[in-house]
């Protein structure tokens, strides 16, 4: 997804300028939002519909997604209509070599989705 060029802000705020439809990104591009689509490390983890809905996939604890990606479905929870569970056939897992991580963090588990756009939509 091409980073949109719009306001640096706190993930929390990234999740709340989502839901009012807003493009939106925090500083490190780890969470990102173009006012439809909301995505914690390029996956994509809420969608407005086109009907105004706000669903959020619950990506969180046991499913092997990092713990920030976690905390960002955390934030997005706060402003959804409707919770999903995520198809993990959709989701494949891989380790990925970070560029620049800290010490201690080169390798991070990524999640990719092999369809982009969830059947919802």
């Amino acid at each position: 997804m091409p980073r949109p060029s719009c306001p640096v802000t706190t993930p929390r705020e990234v999740a709340q300028m989502w839901a009012a439809g807003r493009a939106a990104r925090n500083k490190n591009n780890t969470l990102v939002s173009d006012g439809v689509s909301l995505r914690s490390y390029d996956l994509l983890i809420g969608q407005i519909s086109s009907d105004g809905v706000r669903h959020v996939w619950e990506f969180r604890g046991s499913l092997g997604i990092s713990s920030t990606t976690s905390t960002h479905v955390g934030y997005a929870m706060c402003f959804a209509d409707e919770l999903e569970q995520p198809d993990l056939s959709e989701v494949s897992f891989h380790r990925e070599r970070s560029s620049g991580a800290p010490r201690g963090c080169d390798d991070r588990v990524s999640v990719l989705l092999k369809q982009c756009q969830p059947s919802l939509f």
